[in-house]
């Protein structure tokens, strides 16, 4: 049995759905530390139907596939830098304008 402060005490186990390694939904939830009861998910349409339909399921989707079958779960009171990626840039060239601004401030924003 888990507890939530939030939400009291419930029964059962959470069901995590997960997505293939190294297919592009998994880079973006690497993050999250697959076990070994995982339930392996196609793809983001997948992982919504399956939370939706049971009690105790949670996944991670991008946010426009969000529902009113589905419910955002924020994480709060986190590490420092826990849910920050690094970014790798790769270019022909010294990138200009727009471009040059982001990764100037993605790169301010990791420090």
């Amino acid at each position: 049995q888990q507890k939530c402060p939030t939400c009291g005490s419930f029964g059962g186990s959470t069901r995590v759905y997960i997505y293939a390694s190294g297919g592009e939904m998994q880079l973006a939830a690497d993050w999250i530390a697959a076990g070994p009861d995982d339930i392996l998910a196609p793809d983001p349409a997948a992982v919504v139907a399956a939370v939706a339909g049971e009690r105790y399921a949670i996944g991670f989707i991008p946010a426009r596939w969000l529902d009113s079958t589905v419910k955002r779960v924020a994480i709060v009171d986190a590490e420092a830098g826990l849910l920050s990626r690094p970014v790798l840039a790769m270019a022909s060239a010294e990138p200009q304008g727009a471009r040059r601004a982001w990764l100037l401030c993605v790169q301010e924003q990791m420090k």
